[in-house]
């Protein structure tokens, strides 16, 4: 993200909150967006709440809730009209599985950007799932991952060495899937030599 988009309007998936909040590194996340407010739809909110009551997620939940409500992380309703919204781009990916339907999260990310979209402002989603990237970009909704956040804080100054860089992103990697360190943009010398 760069500094000319401060009045960007960022929703993010739960897999990036949950990794970062639970390996205490929620500050990286919190500053990719510029002081903004990191906007959560209901649904993610919801998801966060069942998840954190697991015991691996147990030590993000603190955390967590602190954040709720706080100047940095807002959460969205999920009206009526966002669910319309989501109807229109689904189809068949939206089903339910154990009661809860699989990729909501994820479609109400992109639901709530396209919304905002159609009201004029500038929106990003923050998911690290290929196929929640994917259902972005043809929808002309930008996208960004755990990485990016992370070579956003490289850029903030905020992170500095590549082994630091290494050692957040095997916290994130207990708490979610990601590739191998070796195979991220984060693993470039060069990206640390042109700080």
């Amino acid at each position: 993200m760069d500094s000319t988009n401060r009045q960007l309007f960022v929703v993010s998936d739960t897999s990036v909150i949950l990794s970062f909040v639970c390996s205490k590194n929620q500050d990286l996340l919190i500053s990719f967006t510029n002081g903004a407010p990191l906007y959560v739809p209901e649904a993610v909110a919801s998801e966060m709440r069942r998840k954190l009551t697991e015991d691996r997620f147990e030590a993000g939940r603190t955390t967590w809730f602190s954040l709720i409500g706080s100047k940095y992380i807002k959460v969205l309703e999920d009206t009526i009209d966002v669910f319309h919204v989501v109807r229109r781009f689904a189809g068949v990916g939206f089903r339910s599985e154990a009661g809860l339907a699989k990729d909501l999260g994820e479609f109400m990310c992109l639901a709530h950007c396209l919304v905002e979209q159609d009201k004029g402002k500038k929106v990003a989603m923050i998911v690290d799932d290929g196929q929640g990237q994917e259902m972005a970009r043809k929808r002309q909704v930008r996208s960004f991952s755990s990485e990016d956040v992370l070579l956003r804080a490289l850029q903030m100054k905020k992170l500095r060495t590549k082994s630091e860089v290494q050692k957040i992103w095997e916290q994130l990697s207990e708490f979610d899937t990601h590739v191998h360190f070796s195979n991220t943009k984060l693993s470039n010398p060069k990206i640390y030599r042109d700080l």
